[in-house]
């Protein structure tokens, strides 16, 4: 399998995923998201609800090092 067609998760943060419109076929997976990544272009079809639970996360861990 090349490169191009990796199915590892990206390896930006949470909070470089930007909501995408999604096609009338995403419909059918209604418990997912189109997501497109800041950081390198991505678009990925993830979770919401684990997407939102890792920008929590992430938040938490910011607030927790004084950032």
């Amino acid at each position: 399998m090349s490169s191009s067609h990796s199915v590892s998760a990206c390896p930006c943060h949470p909070q470089d995923m930007d909501r995408q419109p999604r096609s009338g076929w995403m419909r059918l997976l209604p418990w997912l998201r189109l997501y497109r990544c800041s950081s390198c272009n991505r678009m990925r079809l993830l979770s919401k609800q684990k997407v939102d639970n890792a920008r929590l996360l992430h938040a938490a861990q910011v607030r927790a090092r004084g950032g």
